[in-house]
C-alpha cells in the first residue's frame, strides 16, 4: 500500500532515489523523518501543486545519512531530516515564483540557472523556524556557490 503524505505526493516518491537503489541503501525515514516529509507536503508541496495545476516531480526528498554522504550532499542537508526536496516541472520559474510568493518555507532555492531557467529548485519547511531564505546557487565542479536573491536584479538577469 502506498503511503500518502498529501493528495499528489506520496511516501515512495520523497525516498525513492536511483543512486539508493544503485549502491542498495536502504533510504528509509523514521517516524519523525515521515511527520517532517508529510509537513513538507501539506503546507509547501500540496498548496504549489494546487496552484500550479501541472505535476510536480521530486528529484530528491529524504536522504538517509549513507546516501547523502555518497552523492556529496551537505552534512547538515534538511534532506537528512525529511524537510526539504528538490523539485522540478514543466515550467520551473513559474513554480519557483508561485513559491516565492506563498512565502511558507524556510529556504528556497533556484538552482543551476541555465539559459534563464533553474534546472530545479531546492525548497525546505521547518514550520515555525522558517526562515524564508531565497537563494539562487550556481555550480561549478558539483560545488554549489549560493548567492543572495533579490528580485530586481534576478529578474533582469535571468528573466523569471
Amino acid at each position: 500500500m502506498i503511503m500518502k503524505l498529501s493528495p499528489n505526493f506520496s511516501l515512495k516518491e520523497l525516498t525513492f532515489s536511483p543512486v539508493a537503489e544503485l549502491y542498495d541503501i536502504a533510504n528509509e525515514p523514521n517516524q519523525a523523518q515521515i511527520t517532517n516529509l508529510k509537513n513538507l507536503c501539506l503546507y509547501v508541496l500540496q498548496p504549489a501543486r494546487d496552484e500550479f495545476g501541472q505535476q510536480i516531480t521530486v528529484n530528491s526528498g529524504y536522504r538517509c545519512r549513507e546516501l547523502n554522504t555518497r552523492i556529496d550532499g551537505a552534512v547538515r542537508s534538511q534532506h537528512l531530516e525529511g524537510k526539504a526536496a528538490d523539485i522540478t516541472c514543466s515550467d520551473n520559474n513559474k513554480l519557483f515564483n508561485i513559491l516565492l510568493k506563498n512565502g511558507n518555507f524556510d529556504q528556497l532555492i533556484a538552482e543551476g540557472i541555465k539559459n534563464g531557467k533553474p534546472k530545479w529548485i531546492h525548497v525546505s519547511f521547518n514550520g515555525q523556524n522558517n526562515r524564508n531564505q531565497v537563494l539562487i546557487a550556481q555550480f561549478k565542479d558539483r560545488k554549489a556557490d549560493y548567492m543572495a536573491f533579490y528580485p530586481e536584479l534576478y529578474n533582469k538577469i535571468y528573466t523569471l
